[in-house]
């Protein structure tokens, strides 16, 4: 990305999609990728992965309350806080 000319937020967001899209379908079971390798493959930096990942595990643990009824220490007893 060129500092003059900055790559619309847009075009990035689409990289970093069909980054994500390419990883989930070449990926086999229980292979493992660093946080760099995943930035590479998405083309942006390893902390817009970071904040990627923080988003949708808070997304997961508001579902998981708001539709199993448990609130954040029941999510703790369940260990789902261990998976998600």
């Amino acid at each position: 990305m060129n500092v003059l000319n900055p790559e619309p937020r847009r075009k990035r967001k689409q990289s970093i999609d069909i980054g994500l899209d390419v990883i989930a379908f070449h990926m086999k079971l229980g292979e493992t990728l660093t946080l760099d390798d995943i930035a590479e493959i998405c083309e942006c930096s390893p902390s817009n992965i970071e904040r990627i990942e923080r988003k949708a595990l808070r997304k997961i643990r508001k579902y998981i309350m708001e539709n199993y009824g448990l609130n954040f220490d029941q999510l703790q007893q369940n260990r789902f806080l261990d998976i998600v």
